[in-house]
């Protein structure tokens, strides 16, 4: 069937399907296309049409990129609390990470709850306070508070997505082929 995508009267002459851009950041949203008479964008790319921040690449707020339940395995695998600092990919994935699309540009049930886990409140303890959960890295990075906060939120990471770490090492099961041992990580070395 051949296709007169912007309605001139050609087939195929280089535009191709339209798609809503609600915020206005050059990303389409993938629920929403276009008659071919509307402008629009040309991609469908955008997790969140609602907000101007949320689209792939963007360095402020979420950047659409998926999170999967392997990939919070692999980020929860450098997680790292020493000396009172915070340090490791799994910190930065937390601040970039944000909501995974699905085929209908919607968060799977996963990583809705990864993403909710750490935008909220965190209490901590009466000498800390409560961290919140996106700026865990910037408001305790290297301060006293840093490793009571991380464990605050290492707990409320494991309930809500249900990735235990029984052994405190670092690595959730099922990764870790022995998590009654901190001695021994997922590769069993």
């Amino acid at each position: 069937m051949a296709l007169d995508n912007d309605c001139n009267g050609q087939v195929d002459d280089g535009l191709g399907q339209q798609y809503a851009d609600n915020d206005g950041d050059g990303y389409g949203d993938p629920l929403e296309p276009l008659p071919c008479d509307t402008p629009g964008v040309a991609n469908s790319q955008d997790c969140d049409d609602n907000d101007p921040d949320a689209f792939p690449g963007s360095t402020v707020g979420f950047n659409c990129i998926g999170c999967s339940a392997a990939d919070q395995l692999a980020m929860s695998q450098n997680l790292h609390v020493s000396n009172g600092s915070l340090s490791g990919p799994y910190m930065n994935a937390i601040i970039t990470c944000g909501v995974g699309c699905n085929g209908a540009g919607d968060p799977t049930a996963v990583e809705a709850c990864f993403q909710a886990c750490f935008q909220t409140a965190i209490p901590v303890g009466p000498s800390c306070g409560e961290c919140i959960g996106v700026y865990i890295q910037t408001i305790f990075a290297n301060g006293p508070c840093a490793a009571p906060c991380m464990a605050a939120a290492l707990a409320d990471f494991q309930t809500c997505t249900g990735l235990l770490d029984a052994d405190g090492d670092g690595y959730f099961a099922p990764a870790d082929c022995d998590d009654q041992d901190a001695t021994i990580n997922p590769e069993c070395y």
